[in-house]
């Protein structure tokens, strides 16, 4: 089997190629099929719609190719349409739901759910009621790109997501869709470094800037603050999104903010987190991946606390919440009993051996051939 995964860009400011959807959709199946005896490899979207010789060579020797997201763009649905009628079977990754992107995300969420221009590389929403004025004027407004995202999915050989429900969401109009749970690559030095201290109890939460709202519905904030103030020793540590450090209301000196990094690199933060939190709420929330209490804070021995909610439904490692008040409850319990502490951390840590690579790799493997067969039945 060889497979070429052709990422996407990122909205968020990231290296796109380091990012942490790339990373667990694209960078680690690759290893993960490498180890296995098969070939595999990553190339950008703006390579894989370019003429270049040695692309062409690559497209050509993959027996699948996964492109991620952005069927959207008619330079990219070109060059999948160009492959197919070669009989290359060409399948569409995506591990959220485009066209419940926040607004709080910013230009990511204008281009998947309003008309908008590209003004100086910034993506402008404008108002529906503008477009046709706008356009006899000579200006290219582009429709919401979720539009040709649901016109063109159908026409893809394959999709695979990360989520039951996502795979739910959009089993009607998929010739074959695939759950691919994320998996993580054990041989990452960094899953396996000794855990770090920053002095105090630290609770900590790592994210994307799509995670406003959960904050917002979990009930989690009024809870978190009445930790802080029972437990002079707890602090707070926000890592990605700057805009949850500010909206918490806490003292300067009880909470911490770490800025994201690489995919690779970003388990050396996890390390001095004491204790997880991971919110869920809302519609967007509702369909992402179990990634972070099923990898990210078990792999960290992190013991956590997270909604029951959408994703969350397995205890091993931490507990879950259904009501405001349990996140202090909980989160109290953990601050207060360093033996539960170690306890849910290693129980966790158990658990997510089950979600390396090496043996997700066979799922993947499963679905890939699957692919292939019908893609050129």
């Amino acid at each position: 089997m060889n497979v070429l995964y052709c990422y996407a860009a990122d909205f968020q400011g990231q290296d796109a190629a380091n990012s942490g959807s790339v990373g667990y959709r694209c960078r680690v199946p690759a290893i993960g099929l490498k180890r296995a005896g098969h070939e595999a490899a990553l190339m950008s979207l703006d390579a894989f719609v370019s003429s270049d010789i040695e692309v062409k060579e690559k497209c050509d020797a993959a027996d699948l190719i996964i492109v991620q997201r952005s069927i959207w763009r008619d330079d990219v649905w070109e060059a999948v349409q160009s492959w197919q009628r070669r009989s290359k079977p060409v399948a569409l990754e995506f591990d959220d739901a485009p066209q419940l992107t926040p607004m709080s995300v910013g230009s990511a969420a204008i281009l998947w759910r309003r008309y908008h221009v590209v003004e100086n590389g910034r993506v402008v929403p404008i108002p529906k009621k503008d477009v046709m004025s706008l356009q006899r004027a000579g200006v290219q407004v582009s429709p919401p790109a979720i539009e040709a995202f649901r016109e063109r999915l159908p026409q893809m050989d394959a999709v695979t997501v990360p989520s039951e429900r996502l795979a739910k969401d959009w089993a009607k109009k998929a010739k074959r869709i695939y759950l691919l749970k994320n998996c993580y690559d054990q041989a990452n030095p960094n899953w396996a470094k000794k855990k770090g201290s920053l002095g105090g109890f630290i609770i900590g939460w790592m994210g994307s800037q799509s995670h406003l709202s959960s904050w917002e519905g979990s009930g989690i904030i009024p809870e978190l603050q009445g930790v802080v103030r029972r437990h002079s020793q707890v602090k707070v540590m926000v890592f990605g999104d700057r805009r949850i450090a500010a909206m918490l209301g806490l003292p300067g000196d009880r909470v911490l903010y770490h800025d994201w990094q690489s995919f690779e690199e970003y388990p050396n933060v996890l390390r001095y987190f004491d204790a997880g939190v991971a919110p869920l709420a809302g519609e967007f929330a509702l369909r992402k991946s179990d990634q972070k209490i099923a990898i990210d804070y078990p792999l960290m021995r992190i013991p956590w606390v997270a909604s029951r909610f959408g994703p969350y439904r397995q205890e091993a490692g931490g507990f879950l919440v259904s009501q405001g008040w349990q996140w202090g409850q909980r989160l109290c319990k953990l601050i207060e009993d360093a033996d539960l502490c170690r306890a849910k951390g290693d129980e966790g840590y158990r658990a997510a051996q089950g979600r390396s690579i090496e043996i997700g790799v066979e799922d993947y493997l499963r679905a890939y051939r699957e692919i292939v067969k019908g893609g050129n039945a």
